[in-house]
């Protein structure tokens, strides 16, 4: 499965990385708040290390990758806000998805709009189930899912990342 075409919503365009987003990224992963609830190990903050990230991502398009990830972008202006994308879920079988937006366009519907959207594209191409799992302390995180229709399975102790998690599905 593969989005292989920009995604747009009223207000967004969920489109490959570009080179001119970096600093936006590199914004994001820098900010320990906007960061909190997720996997980001310090060392994978580290400016080599983001570099790395933002170039394989990028890099990612060009083969066939499971995990993908796309830039969220501001559909008048393409300045990039958030990422959103999918990848295989700890099971194999499914699908998982994640969401984040910048700190400074958090509150806004943003995540809801693109998650939305991505989550229709996703469903049109597969019958798999879909699932999201958010930091127990998350809410935002939480209200995006439940927000886009997705089931609370209520929170479940992930093994793959030896934490608890809220767990939600379509």
């Amino acid at each position: 499965m593969k989005i292989t075409r920009e995604i747009k919503t009223e207000r967004l365009v969920i489109r490959k990385f570009e080179r001119g987003d970096f600093e936006a990224f590199h914004n994001f992963m820098t900010d320990p708040e906007a960061t909190k609830y997720l996997l980001f190990s310090d060392e994978q903050k580290t400016e080599n290390e983001i570099r790395e990230l933002f170039d394989y991502t990028i890099n990612s398009y060009s083969e066939d990758m499971d995990a993908v990830s796309f830039a969220i972008a501001i559909k008048n202006t393409n300045d990039y806000i958030g990422s959103v994308g999918y990848a295989p879920d700890f099971n194999g079988k499914d699908i998982q998805i994640y969401w984040s937006i910048n700190r400074e366009f958090q509150n806004n519907g943003y995540a809801t709009e693109a998650t939305k959207a991505l989550l229709q594209n996703l469903k049109s191409q597969s019958e798999k189930k879909i699932r999201a799992y958010c930091h127990i302390e998350n809410a935002s995180s939480e209200a995006v899912a439940k927000k886009v229709g997705m089931k609370n399975l209520g929170i479940l102790f992930i093994k793959e990342i030896a934490q608890e998690s809220r767990v939600f599905e379509t």
